[in-house]
């Protein structure tokens, strides 16, 4: 029920299609990882913002944020 009491489906992400593309994400960013830190930046935002721009339903906000979080985390790993 939404604050009005109207009906509203609860939508959620498949956290398998999630863990797929993280996966997708990590092998990427192996192979980009001496590029300069700039270019990996611009490409990574670009991904995200594509996910986003596909994947965000009212009531998805748990998932994209635990998306993002995930990516920032295996950013973090290939810079070191």
């Amino acid at each position: 029920m939404t604050r009005r009491g109207t009906f509203m489906l609860r939508r959620k992400s498949r956290t398998d299609r999630i863990r797929a593309k993280l996966r997708d994400i990590k092998e990427q960013l192996r192979k980009r990882m001496h590029e300069p830190i700039l270019i990996q930046g611009t490409w990574l935002a670009q991904v995200v913002r594509g996910y986003f721009a596909y994947r965000a339903v009212p009531m998805n906000i748990h998932a994209l944020r635990s998306f993002r979080h995930n990516v920032m985390k295996h950013w973090r790993r290939a810079l070191r």
